[in-house]
């Protein structure tokens, strides 16, 4: 079983925006017969400030789309195991892996995920993006990241045609 992520903008009803009718006609258009869930997700304020763009976009889709399966999270109450479905649950490891914080209560010592929000944007950009980026580059994940410049600017050109 294979999953399609996509992102799509709509100013509200089917107003759809840039290339989104284009890219539902083509998600949509290469199904083959049979049973689909379909879920869709908002996404969220933060993801869209420009220095979210390329994280979002590139590094944490990337990351879902070639190693997501080899990621779970267990329900301690069922046992239940699922993998990462979405770049949220891929955001929050990296938060956890790349940024920790430790946590003092009088029941233990916790690490915890730290906000991204107050990393500068030049650290976000060039040091935390960079080591996720050379972590996953490697074995055992070897995913394969686009250039940010050459994505900057195609999303230019998407622009640009708009």
């Amino acid at each position: 079983m294979s999953t399609s992520i996509f992102h799509i903008t709509t100013n509200g009803g089917k107003n759809w925006t840039g290339q989104s009718k284009e890219i539902l006609n083509e998600q949509f258009g290469a199904l083959v017969a049979g049973r689909y869930k379909v879920v869709i997700e908002r996404v969220g304020a933060y993801e869209n400030p420009s220095r979210y763009k390329f994280y979002w976009a590139v590094i944490l889709t990337s990351i879902l789309e070639k190693v997501g399966r080899m990621f779970s999270y267990t329900d301690p109450a069922t046992g239940e195991q699922t993998i990462w479905t979405n770049t949220d649950e891929v955001h929050y490891y990296m938060k956890l892996r790349f940024n920790p914080r430790i946590l003092t209560t009088p029941n233990g010592i916790f690490v915890v995920a730290e906000s991204t929000k107050k990393i500068s944007d030049r650290d976000f950009i060039h040091e935390y993006s960079e080591m996720i980026m050379s972590e996953f580059s490697q074995i055992p994940y070897n995913v394969e990241f686009r250039d940010i410049d050459e994505w900057r600017q195609e999303c230019k050109a998407k622009r640009d045609q708009t």
